[in-house]
């Protein structure tokens, strides 16, 4: 176990005393079990930063922490993790306990309805960016595709990716790193400007 599982699973055992909470949590750490069983590395388990990043109250550590999600394998599994069971701290799924604390106040403000689904589809958008950074061609598509099942995204989702290309085009000397965060620092402005 690494030191910022032992960490995370420290607090998440607190935390745990739901049986759904504790099966869920059991489901995140063997999905993270066989994404690196594949070769694959996660960073938040890869010992790429101080272990204490990951759980930092600091909002400039833990946000470098989450730029470190950017093309993470497990993304996704973190994000569905996150989202059925939200955690006070901590980074997950590339977000920080501000910026989870943020879209919660959004979420229970119906009046930002229309801008919180915008701001959904663009963050959506950019895991689908992120995957095709990572060079993960299949997950990439896997994303696309479930985007689209819903026509109501079509038009948001669209709108986000060309939005991320013209900038990527206007910044084509950017770094993919750094366009992943300078696109992850939009979102959050926008959300804590909604």
């Amino acid at each position: 176990m690494t030191s910022t599982t032992a960490a995370r699973t420290s607090h998440l055992a607190v935390r745990a005393v739901d049986p759904a909470r504790a099966a869920a949590i059991g489901r995140l750490l063997d999905d993270l079990e066989r994404i690196e069983g594949r070769g694959l590395w996660v960073p938040c388990r890869a010992g790429l930063l101080d272990p204490a990043a990951w759980v930092s109250e600091d909002e400039d550590t833990a946000r470098t922490a989450a730029s470190a999600c950017a093309g993470c394998p497990a993304l996704e599994a973190c994000r569905a993790y996150i989202d059925d069971h939200p955690e006070p701290a901590g980074v997950w799924a590339g977000t920080t306990a501000k910026q989870r604390r943020t879209e919660q106040k959004m979420n229970d403000d119906e009046t930002t309805a229309p801008e919180r689904r915008q701001l959904d589809l663009a963050r959506d958008a950019l895991a689908v960016v992120r995957a095709q950074f990572a060079g993960d061609q299949e997950g990439a598509v896997l994303l696309t595709e479930q985007l689209m099942r819903d026509p109501a995204n079509v038009p948001g989702v669209v709108g986000s990716l060309v939005s991320m290309l013209q900038l990527a085009v206007g910044l084509h000397a950017m770094p993919p790193a750094e366009f992943l965060a300078a696109m992850q620092r939009t979102i959050d402005d926008a959300e804590a400007g909604a």
